[in-house]
């Protein structure tokens, strides 16, 4: 059974828990105020809520937003799929004053709070526009959810970056990284990653050493990608052309442990630095 397959088995197993009853996914009419956003979606992009206000006027919302029960707020829904569709209508009803389009088609599920992230980060990783910030926010998460799952007996046997890889479709080296950068980077190098002020592969590298040397280095008053010098850059291509194909490698085959890896990228972080 492929990944796919078992994260699927394991919510119809999750239907057996007395707290997690799927209802039938038939559309229902809600009222846009009734759907409130999840506290964890990425940010909300104006420029397509607004290519949205003119595909909806043209043609009506194709896709149904998909929405959960909130226990205890009668009439309250939270959004795990939509929130750029219900933000379009919105601003067609209070801004446009539209009021044809103040009542959605949504798929209303009710399910608890760990699957209900889970539906969130599936529909947000398949955008292809999400930033790399927003990735390594989507599978780091998506890490813990699953840890969660297995914790309650859900069936997902593996290790945990190979069921994401696979979930995802993506390598397992490239899983590993955003893992690293998730768990390791300090909040000033995942900041200044959010801010495009770092590369995905600077805070990587970054996510290598003690916050501190990371602090030194992503800080608003020494960002790691200023200008350097020629000889500096050549070094820091080779550094990572060096980890991405040999540790790594040696890293996923078992040729060396993660202490070992650690020790060797740090040597080579501090030698790049060196210049």
């Amino acid at each position: 059974m492929d990944v796919q397959a078992m994260f699927e088995a394991s919510n119809r197993d999750a239907q057996t828990h007395e707290e997690v009853k799927v209802v039938q996914n038939r559309p229902r009419l809600l009222h846009y105020t009734q759907l409130i956003a999840h506290e964890r979606n990425r940010k909300i992009d104006q420029e397509k809520v607004m290519d949205l206000v003119d595909s909806i006027m043209v043609i009506g919302l194709e896709q149904c937003p998909t929405v959960n029960v909130i226990p205890g707020q009668p009439g309250k829904f939270k959004l795990t799929a939509g929130h750029h569709r219900t933000e379009a209508v919105r601003y067609l009803v209070e801004v446009l004053g539209m009021k044809e389009f103040e009542y959605i088609n949504c798929i209303v599920k009710e399910v608890d709070a760990i699957d209900e992230e889970m539906s969130l980060y599936d529909t947000n990783l398949v955008i292809n526009e999400l930033s790399n910030y927003d990735k390594m926010q989507a599978i780091g998460r998506k890490s813990e959810l699953i840890q969660k799952m297995k914790d309650r007996g859900d069936n997902l046997p593996g290790k945990m970056r190979d069921l994401l890889a696979e979930n995802l479709d993506m390598a397992t080296t490239q899983v590993q990284k955003y893992l690293t950068v998730y768990r390791k980077a300090s909040p000033v190098t995942k900041e200044a990653l959010q801010n495009n002020e770092i590369s995905f592969e600077q805070a990587y590298a970054l996510s290598k050493m003690s916050f501190e040397e990371q602090d030194t280095l992503a800080n608003k008053d020494n960002k790691i990608n200023a200008q350097k010098s020629d000889k500096n850059a050549d070094i820091e291509t080779w550094c990572y052309k060096l980890i991405n194909k040999e540790f790594t490698k040696g890293l996923e085959y078992g040729h060396i442990d993660e202490r070992d890896y650690d020790a060797l990228c740090s040597i080579l972080y501090k030698a790049m630095e060196r210049g």
